[in-house]
């Protein structure tokens, strides 16, 4: 924790997963270790997270007092009594939907892709390498992975409406799969009104709810004193949750964002 600590961590993420989802075993640390890990961060003032894509996993977490749940359990349904144990412990839930979508025929980048909104400041070589990825039987861009999309998705909104917290997550980027930075978590907030939230509700997964999350109370609202971190769009995203994707001025900090810096060469020519 202490080499963490140094590291300049600003929260701790403690794997919990044995690996049988992807056909590959693998050692677990003991509760008593994660449970001393999570006292360990809060002592410190960290917040905590685990990698939970079993329902087993997310049984762990939960028993061992770990904030934030990244994944939901999504190797079968989830039964209602631990649905109701992670309302109970005050539990967080980071969806990541688009990973697991990543791996059916109808990943949402292959359309994100394609929309001319976005298109244009997409990494060429996230561009370039869909094609390869396409290729990929679906079930084996992630390797043989044993979850599903639409686990994952119920889980989620059962637990959400129980009063646990949802975030949108994308799980970050790379290998044989099509997730990139920024333009998947278009795809996410899609999936997250698909699978029952309102437009409203995956806006607040994606902005005010993160930031109480991890403590970050100068962001994730527009409120005087606050960060300026803020999206005009054209269009309604509230209504339509893909108006999102027709952002027209971006401000960071208040100071407004480049977007044409952005660009790369061949789609400006």
């Amino acid at each position: 924790m202490a080499d963490r600590i140094a590291d300049g961590a600003d929260h701790l993420k403690i794997f919990i997963e044995d690996g049988t989802v992807a056909s590959r075993p693998m050692p677990t640390m003991s509760e008593e270790t994660v449970v001393a890990l999570v006292a360990a961060a809060h002592a410190r003032g960290l917040r905590t997270a685990a990698h939970t894509w079993t329902r087993n996993a997310t049984r762990q977490a939960i028993a061992c007092g770990v904030d934030i749940l990244a994944h939901p359990p999504s190797d079968v349904p989830c039964d209602q009594d631990l649905i109701e144990a992670a309302a109970a412990a005050g539990s967080i839930v980071v969806a990541t939907l688009t990973p697991l979508a990543g791996m059916s025929p109808h990943a949402p980048e292959f359309e994100l892709a394609q929309d001319p909104r976005l298109r244009p400041y997409a990494d060429p070589e996230w561009l370039a390498s869909l094609d390869r990825i396409r290729a990929i039987e679906p079930g084996r861009r992630m390797g043989p992975l044993a979850v599903h999309t639409s686990h994952a998705a119920d889980a989620s909104v059962r637990m959400f409406r129980l009063g646990v917290p949802i975030l949108a997550g994308t799980d970050g980027t790379g290998g044989d799969h099509p997730t990139t930075h920024g333009i998947s978590y278009h795809g996410e907030l899609g999936l997250l009104v698909e699978a029952g939230l309102t437009p409203a509700e995956a806006l607040t997964a994606a902005t005010a709810a993160p930031a109480d999350a991890f403590g970050l109370h100068d962001r994730g609202r527009i409120a005087p004193g606050l960060r300026a971190d803020l999206l005009l769009v054209d269009g309604d995203p509230v209504n339509d949750i893909t108006a999102l994707r027709g952002i027209t001025t971006i401000w960071r900090g208040g100071v407004p964002v480049d977007r044409s810096a952005r660009i790369p060469t061949q789609e400006l020519v």
